[in-house]
């Protein structure tokens, strides 16, 4: 395909293959056919967004400037390289114009994750999801029951839980029901054991001994990197956060990749075992790391993760 550098008039169409989700502040495309996923950045998040046929690039190009007046003529370049690539990869359609003749490309889907590093097993790097998957091997080795607590459900979830062979217990809060019930759920229930607990529906769906227990609230899809979305920085979500309180129990390993990840970290510290760790993704992200001073000891490791301990010796990793 020829080179296509978008012309102020095209209106760009999101290929109904592919929905926008949020994870904290990091977006990310889903196909609904397959298991295939593109992750984004904020900004690429936010253009997405403004993709909906009727709005053209110049009124796009011209809002993004509004919102990040401090670096105008760098998001007005990457506006028009992320069209051209999602045009390119599938992901968008335009509709057709005289002039500039038709831009409609036939939808595909393109797996993100097979030449840039991405894992399958989890929404993050290779190399990061191979660290926790060594982490929470070698801890199953060394513990009798392992009891692991994850905030963000999500592949790492199925995968994790798959892998583990030893008894173990694992717990994975979740904020967002509808992300839940179309992402996780369909692939959960053809297991054996695992529990749904949806919280504010007092509803419990428990198949086998509920060694994968999912704690389901019904938050709705927090979008706090967009700059329309300020006031989900400021969503409610206590209950979320202190989980543990409630199931009162203490963890080999816990994982930070949720909402509200500050406060999770300082929540985590106060039910760790003494050998116990805390891995938290996404660390380059400076707001997070007021937190760190709870723990004893801690470590930047990977691509994206810390870990933190009150052990110094789990923390070289």
């Amino acid at each position: 395909m020829k080179n296509f550098h978008p012309p102020d008039n095209y209106k760009p169409i999101p290929n109904n293959d592919w929905q926008l989700h949020w994870l904290d502040d990091q977006p990310m495309l889903f196909s609904k056919y397959n298991d295939n996923l593109h992750l984004l950045n904020p900004v690429a998040g936010f253009i997405w967004t403004c993709c909906d046929g009727k709005t053209d690039v110049k009124t796009i190009r011209k809002t993004l400037q509004e919102v990040f007046v401090d670096n105008q003529d760098e998001v007005a370049k990457y506006l028009s390289n992320t069209l051209e690539l999602w045009q390119k990869s599938g992901l968008i359609v335009g509709v057709p114009d005289e002039k500039n003749g038709p831009f409609y490309i036939t939808p595909k889907t393109v797996k993100y994750n097979k030449n840039v590093g991405k894992s399958y097993n989890a929404w993050m790097t290779v190399r990061d999801a191979d660290i926790i998957e060594s982490v929470i091997q070698k801890k199953s080795l060394d513990s009798e029951r392992l009891t692991i607590l994850e905030w963000g459900s999500g592949r790492s979830t199925l995968y994790f839980t798959q892998i583990l062979q030893k008894k173990f217990k694992w717990y994975s809060v979740e904020h967002h029901r509808d992300f839940f019930d179309e992402y996780v759920l369909p692939k959960l229930i053809t297991r054996s054991h695992y529990k749904v607990n949806y919280v504010e529906d007092d509803h419990v769906i428990l198949e086998g001994d509920g060694r994968l227990e999912c704690i389901i609230y019904n938050k709705g899809s927090l979008f706090p990197a967009n700059p329309k979305n300020e006031h989900h920085k400021h969503a409610v979500l206590d209950d979320y956060v202190s989980v543990p309180n409630i199931i009162q129990e203490k963890y080999d390993i816990i994982i930070v990749d949720g909402r509200k990840r500050r406060r999770c970290l300082l929540e985590a510290t106060k039910w760790l075992k003494h050998n116990g760790i805390t891995i938290l993704h996404d660390a380059h992200r400076k707001y997070y790391h007021c937190a760190f001073d709870v723990y004893n000891y801690s470590n930047f490791i990977g691509d994206d993760l810390w870990v933190g301990s009150h052990n110094k010796e789990l923390i070289n990793i």
